[in-house]
């Protein structure tokens, strides 16, 4: 199926009031690269331990394996803008797919720490890209009135993949001195259901309009509220690129006064200094003493302790 010819199917609201259930369906597998999110940035943690050991790694080397995610989450945020416009919504999610599948691989079958690294920084990649691409894929195929819903999803599946990942590591700490392999390894299983929903999926209608000038791609299917209001004022589909342009100004106007710069800050403010103080450290600090002499309890700890601050934050 084309990206043009999938997009003009793409949603169908029926009366504005009743979810599709394809949008449902493409939506969730958008969403699902945060679960992927979730459970590779925290599924380190019931490995780390026996890669030290394994490789004789020192403190700052340590540190700099276990972290490694990490960096290539900030590059992946930093330039996951330019494929989302380049490429397209759908391809670029498509390849954060791929990205997840070489780095569960590679840092499961990795000979030596570099390999590691550099797997891990593979995943982080996706990770940074997919906290650009899939809230605003979301976000453009969704009807006004489910769009915060919908995009809600994404979120809550950060959340989801953080647990799971605690529950993985501690059904599969029994399983050998191979364990930690199995633990990163697992991953790859989600990451190939969702590659493969990923070709599933529609095009953007907005991308399509925007960068490609595809009206007739962008269009949707008839419903009885009329045409699909995809863009900040409605009516974007009868204007044209320009119309949407126009648009794009207008709507980016109502942010630039001194109180929505206000705003935004202090959330970015209270974002930051939360991650910054959140219990995580201390908690897991202490955690961690138990899985020299218990790895299988500590790793059940560990999961119970996700679930509880997922439930009393």
């Amino acid at each position: 199926m084309s990206a043009a010819a999938a997009a003009t199917t793409t949603i169908s609201w029926q009366n504005g009031k009743r979810l599709s259930g394809r949008l449902f369906l493409w939506s969730l597998t958008a969403a699902l690269a945060g679960f992927l999110f979730g459970f590779d940035t925290v599924v380190i943690s019931g490995a780390e331990q026996k890669i030290q050991a394994l490789w004789r790694l020192s403190a700052g080397m340590h540190g700099i394996a276990i972290a490694s995610a990490l960096y290539g989450m900030a590059l992946g945020s930093l330039l996951g803008g330019w494929p989302t416009d380049r490429l397209g919504r759908r391809a670029t999610l498509l390849w954060i797919g791929v990205l997840y599948v070489l780095s569960a691989v590679g840092t499961a079958l990795a000979p030596n720490v570099g390999l590691f690294i550099a797997a891990r920084i593979v995943g982080g990649l996706g990770i940074g890209m997919s906290t650009v691409v899939a809230p605003i894929y979301i976000a453009e195929i969704s009807p006004p009135r489910h769009r915060g819903r919908l995009a809600g999803m994404f979120q809550f599946n950060i959340v989801f993949g953080i647990v799971i990942a605690f529950v993985s590591n501690a059904l599969l700490s029994n399983i050998g001195s191979d364990a930690w392999r199995w633990m990163l390894g697992v991953a790859a299983f989600p990451s190939l259901l969702y590659t493969a929903l990923c070709f599933a999926l529609p095009e953007s209608p907005r991308w399509l309009l925007t960068r490609k000038g595809d009206r007739a791609g962008a269009s949707t299917r008839p419903s009885r509220r009329g045409s699909a209001d995809l863009h900040c004022g409605g009516g974007a589909q009868r204007d044209g690129r320009a119309g949407i342009q126009d648009r794009g100004e207008r709507c980016l106007g109502l942010f630039a006064g001194d109180r929505i710069r206000a705003a935004g800050g202090a959330a970015c403010g209270c974002n930051l200094f939360g991650t910054l103080a959140q219990r995580h450290p201390v908690s897991r600090a202490a955690i961690q003493q138990l899985v020299a002499a218990a790895p299988p309890r500590a790793l059940r700890i560990f999961a119970h302790q996700s679930a509880a601050g997922r439930l009393f934050p």
